[in-house]
């Protein structure tokens, strides 16, 4: 018989989703910086989950934000 995953925050799980939940509020600071207007954050659609919408004018951004712990991996690409 299969179990259901336990849904028990491990002590390294609550550390990721502070780091990523930082990540988060600096990628809105620079965006407040280059004159964008949050839209929304942490937006759940039925196939994800977008980290920002962001305005500035006529133009509406999309992000999702990846923290990296060391700059080597913040220069490569996140895409395969």
């Amino acid at each position: 018989m299969l179990r259901a995953p336990s849904r028990k925050k491990t002590r390294a799980g609550r550390k990721a989703w502070a780091r990523g939940h930082r990540a988060e509020l600096w990628a809105g600071i620079y965006l407040r910086l280059k004159f964008y207007r949050i839209v929304t954050r942490n937006l759940h659609l039925p196939y994800g989950e977008i980290d920002l919408v962001a305005k500035r004018g006529i133009l509406l951004i999309f992000v999702k934000v990846k923290y990296r712990p060391y700059r080597a991996a913040t220069l490569a690409p996140s895409w395969p």
